[in-house]
């Protein structure tokens, strides 16, 4: 098989314990691994602590069959390493109809949380709840 460059463009930072990824354009399969592998670098960082994610879906972004398949073992790995819960934001994308229905197939297959949102504020204030609530599940010693 042939190896390409990562072509296509995401962000990824993280403010305190939720992960925000912004997708912008359309993303071959090396820049979806690539992507993978970020995300579990950040996902080790929280030493199993409960965080939630928040990804906005930009203009140009689709998910082909080929993406939907590598999505799922990332969306396995970040509940593994204690994702709690998922928000997204389909606001600036070209194809918000498509590419909620793409998603919300995936996250009931896999049965994620999740709720869409128009602003990261809103967002957060329901993501930061949801690892509340996993920290007061996980005991007294949660932090």
């Amino acid at each position: 098989m042939v190896a390409f460059a990562p072509h296509g463009e995401y962000r990824l930072d993280v403010d305190d314990r939720i992960v925000r990824t912004v997708s912008a354009d359309a993303m071959n399969d090396e820049a979806i691994a690539q992507f993978g592998r970020d995300m579990a670098a950040v996902f080790e960082g929280f030493a199993g602590r409960p965080f939630g994610y928040y990804c906005v879906y930009g203009p140009g972004v689709l998910l082909t069959p080929d993406a939907i398949e590598q999505a799922r073992p990332n969306i396995l790995n970040r509940h593994a390493k204690g994702g709690v819960a998922t928000a997204v934001n389909f606001s600036q994308s070209d194809h918000p109809t498509i590419i909620r229905a793409q998603i919300a197939e995936i996250y009931r297959e896999m049965d994620v949380v999740w709720r869409e949102f128009e602003t990261y504020d809103e967002a957060k204030a329901w993501l930061l709840e949801k690892i509340a609530e996993a920290d007061r599940a996980s005991g007294p010693n949660a932090k």
